[in-house]
């Protein structure tokens, strides 16, 4: 009797520490590229996780126990809707005898916003929050939704398209390895000079003396700045070969005096 009631209260425990929402609903609304709309809900034992923009529509089934950091976030969050123009704090000082409060605004024009609704035993809850930054609670949000969704989408199209919402985020230099033989990297989005250490720092992680593969297939471009660090590289990696470029990469690479046969 005693480990019956043991072996349900392990059950019970372990029931109660997977995902408990019923669906959670992400509209991603970035101002220079498609809009998108994230949907996980619940489809008997599993989620079922969907990307669709206008242009196309990914799914895909992901367990409740893979939904549990999401779940555990969700638990505690703040649902509060912010935009572009929100206060984000006051201080009251005293000026001439007189008591004067100032509010601290975050502004933005470009950026994203997103959109969220939760729905949990009939319950609606809802947040709004615009281009977080990395040290902001909302973008550990973005980082669990993004990590899930690399996991569960591989259709290039869709892939494609998380890079370049991903760029509307605090994530740093887009890069990626794809694989160790041959070694291949992606390179995807835009370089500004907030990601030149990260930048500098994988050109010299780069091997001297082995082939190495960079993928500029979903490139936008960067900064004249960066051309001669570009030139650098394939000057002392002989064997790098930029590939699959897109026409933004290949006016890059041509800008920054990088010879024709290195790139296609």
């Amino acid at each position: 009797m005693m480990k019956t009631l043991l072996h349900i209260g392990f059950l019970l425990i372990s029931f109660s520490s997977f995902a408990q929402f019923d669906k959670l609903t992400i509209d991603f609304k970035p101002s220079f590229i498609e809009s998108s709309r994230l949907t996980i809900q619940q489809k008997s034992d599993d989620y079922l996780l969907t990307l669709e923009t206008a242009d196309f529509s990914d799914k895909s089934i992901v367990s409740d126990s893979a939904l549990l950091n999401l779940s555990n976030y969700l638990r505690d969050y703040d649902f509060a809707h912010k935009g572009s123009i929100d206060t984000i704090g006051q201080e009251t000082v005293i000026e001439n005898g007189d008591t004067t409060v100032y509010y601290h605004l975050s502004m933005g024009t470009d950026g994203i916003n997103v959109y969220g609704e939760v729905l949990e035993n009939d319950q609606k809850k809802t947040f709004k929050f615009w281009s977080p930054d990395k040290e902001d609670t909302n973008h550990e949000l973005i980082e669990i939704l993004f990590s899930l969704m690399y996991t569960k989408f591989n259709k290039q199209k869709t892939v494609t398209y998380l890079e370049q919402l991903e760029q509307y985020f605090d994530f740093g230099l887009g890069l990626r390895k794809l694989h160790d033989n041959p070694l291949t990297f992606k390179l995807y989005g835009s370089i500004s000079s907030n990601e030149l250490d990260e930048l500098y720092a994988f050109f010299d992680s780069l091997p001297v003396d082995k082939k190495v593969f960079i993928d500029m297939s979903n490139f936008n471009g960067m900064g004249t700045m960066f051309d001669e660090d570009f030139l650098e590289l394939s000057e002392s990696h002989k064997l790098i070969k930029w590939i699959n470029c897109s026409e933004n990469a290949k006016l890059t690479l041509k800008r920054a005096e990088i010879k024709k046969n290195r790139y296609k």
